[in-house]
């Protein structure tokens, strides 16, 4: 019988808690001057090999590498800036050039400054051009200064606008620099399983900007990471993620962004009660953010500077009732909306926002379409007969 030693990998971790961080009045910039970001429309069908040289290197134009840093405190095992006993594991493996066993506190000499440590150690894509960065974040979890560094080699300070832990994603401001490229945003809903893809990253920290490709292995993976965060609708890969690749771009042929790259599952499988030696490493299972998932989250922190947790404050699950697919509700929390509205236990949702809900990826979807403002439209099944039920939606990270 085969067992399973796995991991899923990324930089420092993610975190359980259902909160986001919330940046300072200073650290919150302005919206782009080309407004919230949108995905591009589709290309003609076929490409060339030339063609999709020219979009590789179009894409690279807009992808930085992304250092982090911080104050280091008296002691190692700070979650943020140390090294605890949890990556001394040998089956872990980090996005970021740093060591996988814990080193051995060294005494520092005295200054009157301290100096800052390196903590993270990522990439991130350009998405405006007047210096607007996506990346994990993870990369920039903790850190107190940011330092990215353009396909030219120019090196500047960024600015932490707002990031969302629970869902990995952050926002950076670079200013005073002309000539950014931005990325080309797809739509990651269409993807399909064996489509070419490839990813570009800041590989070991010294490989900058190397490309692998690869294909589309799955969509829609739900991940349960190292510490019991579960990461919903992923997109697998089998394009090699080096350490370095977190918040890099995961591309399509025609160069356009469809994910971004935050995690790998690495381990081991062996036969039960054989030794770790004759074990199969697991390689090659690469896991990216979809950028339809994400982008309504970027646009609330270029909005607003701050994140956002939508909801409609209740459980469910999928079912199929009498023939129609839908989310049943399990419960509805007092005082929301949607109960005062007259949502129901036992209500089968079948569409949101005039589109169907048969899953709960579809439904998470259109809560995040809708935001905040405005009226959630829903539609469903009730003792056979289909009701409208309209109501506003929560924000659970205001909770």
């Amino acid at each position: 019988m085969k067992s399973f030693i796995i991991t899923v990998a990324c930089v420092l971790g993610m975190a359980t808690a259902a909160c986001a961080h919330t940046p300072s009045d200073s650290n919150i910039g302005t919206a782009p001057a080309a407004g919230p970001t949108e995905a591009a429309a589709a290309p003609a069908a076929y490409i060339s090999q030339a063609d999709f040289i020219h979009a590789s290197e179009q894409t690279v134009n807009g992808v930085v590498s992304v250092k982090s840093y911080a104050t280091p405190p008296q002691s190692y095992g700070n979650r943020h800036g140390g090294y605890s006993d949890q990556y001394a594991d040998p089956f872990f493996e980090f996005f970021f050039g740093g060591p996988r066993r814990r080193p051995v506190p060294q005494p520092e000499p005295e200054r009157t400054k301290p100096r800052q440590r390196q903590i993270g150690l990522g990439s991130g894509v350009i998405i405006s051009a007047d210096g607007y960065i996506v990346t994990n974040y993870h990369v920039i979890d903790g850190a107190t200064a940011i330092r990215v560094t353009l396909n030219n080699g120019d090196s500047y300070d960024a600015k932490l606008v707002g990031g969302e832990e629970l869902n990995d994603v952050a926002v950076l401001k670079i200013d005073g620099v002309s000539g950014l490229k931005p990325v080309v945003l797809g739509d990651s809903t269409d993807l399909v399983v064996g489509e070419t893809v490839c990813t570009i990253g800041n590989a070991l920290g010294t490989l900058s900007f190397s490309q692998t490709s690869g294909y589309v292995s799955s969509t829609g993976r739900s991940i349960t990471m190292s510490d019991g965060t579960v990461m919903n609708n992923m997109i697998q890969t089998d394009c090699t993620i080096n350490s370095g690749n977190s918040g890099g771009p995961l591309f399509d042929s025609y160069g356009r962004v469809v994910g971004i790259t935050s995690a790998k599952i690495t381990g081991l499988m062996r036969e039960r009660d054989e030794s770790l030696e004759d074990a199969a490493v697991l390689e090659n299972i690469g896991l990216a953010l979809p950028i339809t998932d994400i982008l309504p989250f970027v646009n609330r922190i270029l909005a607003t500077g701050r994140s956002w947790r939508p909801s409609i404050g209740i459980t469910c699950f999928e079912s199929t009732v009498d023939g129609r697919n839908g989310l049943q509700v399990k419960s509805v929390e007092k005082g929301v909306p949607a109960r005062e509205a007259g949502l129901r236990e036992g209500d089968l949702i079948v569409s949101a926002n005039g589109r169907p809900v048969p899953t709960l990826t579809d439904l998470r979807r259109a809560i995040y379409r809708a935001g905040l403002d405005g009226e959630f439209h829903c539609v469903v099944v009730r003792d056979g007969a289909e009701v409208p039920v309209s109501f506003a939606l929560v924000d659970k990270l205001e909770e």
